[in-house]
């Protein structure tokens, strides 16, 4: 269940990717971004999942 999350995520954060090169977001915000994707994803317990998916959500 969590390694599902985990890629659901993971897939999110590749989609996220490439509509922030689309709208030409500068690097230090898409530094930030994948600082919050290792968080997410490296996250082994089940609110670390939670959590992420609630994050993926809001965009």
């Amino acid at each position: 269940m969590i390694f599902f999350h985990i890629i659901k995520i993971r897939l999110s954060y590749i989609f996220l990717n490439i509509s922030y090169k689309d709208m030409n977001i500068d690097k230090k915000t898409s530094s930030v971004i994948v600082q919050i994707e290792y968080i997410f994803v490296h996250k082994s317990s089940v609110l670390g999942a939670k959590r992420g998916i609630m994050l993926q959500m809001r965009y």
